[in-house]
């Protein structure tokens, strides 16, 4: 199955990152020049190939979106199975030798939530992201688009049970970070001294009752004017600043 990419700032951002990940880019009959010219030089020389398609294609491809007149296939990032690679990390002494920080997903469903969490977490130098199988939004074109080109950047790793991940995560050393508006940690109070492992929980739900128990730290964001919670994407955002802060120190 063919995997797309659409918009030019993401397309341009593979280009640069990951040139060898994009196959072909499909622009928009009598697209303008000016919005080109850029990206037709990355590609000539990538020697990556382009043409010129009716509209009407470039919406098969990818449905109910603003294609900025372009679409590019690619080559779909792959994910690594959770045992391998903790286990490869692990012997590596790469879970102690710096600042660790995995996110793991529990059961997110909106792409533009996780794709906009890739984008600031790589911003932020996360190690990995756990992804689990069933339940979850995967690497869809949207994720891809809201992540502006940083989707491989960072391991992306398949997970099975989430809790039984955690389990394992907590055995190799890790502190289970779960965010919620209920959380018993205010977020700026933490200084992150572990290999760090933050849960983000579900759009509407949240985090799920047996995950929440098993988090070691809860975290929440203090908050005025009845403001009582934020989006997903931005108070991971927020917590992964501050990890980010709060390791640069030690």
């Amino acid at each position: 199955m063919e995997e797309y990419i659409y918009g030019q700032h993401p397309i341009e951002e593979v280009l640069t990152r990951d040139p060898g990940r994009v196959e072909k880019v499909y622009f928009k009959d009598g697209i303008s020049r000016e919005k080109t010219n850029s990206l037709i030089v990355m590609l000539q020389k990538n020697k990556i190939p382009f043409s010129y398609v009716p509209e009407a294609q470039l919406n098969r491809m990818v449905r109910d979106v603003n294609t900025q007149g372009m679409v590019a296939t690619i080559r779909p990032v792959a994910m690594l199975d959770f045992t391998t690679w903790s286990k490869s990390m692990h012997n590596a002494g790469s879970f102690t030798d710096k600042p660790v920080c995995v996110v793991l997903f529990d059961e997110l469903q909106d792409p533009f939530n996780v794709g906009a969490i890739i984008r600031s977490a790589t911003a932020f130098g996360v190690t990995a992201f756990l992804f689990p199988k069933h339940n979850q939004v995967g690497i869809t074109s949207t994720v891809m688009k809201a992540a502006a080109g940083t989707v491989g950047v960072v391991p992306l790793v398949s997970i099975g049970n989430v809790n039984t991940t955690l389990r394992a995560l907590k055995e190799y050393g890790f502190w289970v970070y779960g965010l919620s508006e209920k959380g018993d940690t205010v977020l700026n109070k933490e200084d992150f001294p572990r290999p760090t492992c933050i849960v983000v929980g579900n759009e509407d739900v949240g985090i799920r009752a047996k995950t929440f128990e098993l988090c070691d730290t809860t975290l929440s964001i203090p908050m005025d004017n009845n403001v009582d919670s934020l989006n997903v994407s931005v108070s991971t955002a927020l917590a992964l600043y501050e990890w980010k802060t709060k390791t640069n120190t030690q």
